[in-house]
């Protein structure tokens, strides 16, 4: 995703979050798969804020299958995502993911 647009509209339907992600999932009307990433200031400096956004990244790239055709996605990382280990984030990413598409499928 690189238009605000479409960040805004991915909010409009499920939301599934935890104590180091929040996932948002919506139906599109294209077959388009987008999947977006928000790391704001309050989750540490450039060097911290690049670091979650590699691990977020890898964590969906690994996660793909589980991702439907027509489904818009971002993850939003908090705070405490800066200071999690990598397994901890994942299962993370992973659990929010699927309760936030679940949610956006019905």
């Amino acid at each position: 995703m690189r238009r605000p647009a479409d960040f805004v509209a991915t909010q409009g339907g499920g939301r599934a979050g935890s104590g180091l992600v929040v996932a948002y999932a919506s139906r599109r009307q294209d077959n388009q798969r987008l999947l977006g990433l928000a790391v704001s200031k309050a989750v540490g400096n450039s060097v911290i804020r690049h670091r979650v956004t590699r691990r977020l990244r890898a964590i969906l790239a690994s996660q793909l299958v589980q991702i439907p055709n027509g489904t818009g996605v971002v993850v939003r990382a908090l705070p405490p995502a800066a200071t999690a280990e990598y397994s901890t984030l994942r299962s993370s990413v992973s659990n929010c993911l699927g309760r936030a598409i679940e949610k956006a499928s019905r």
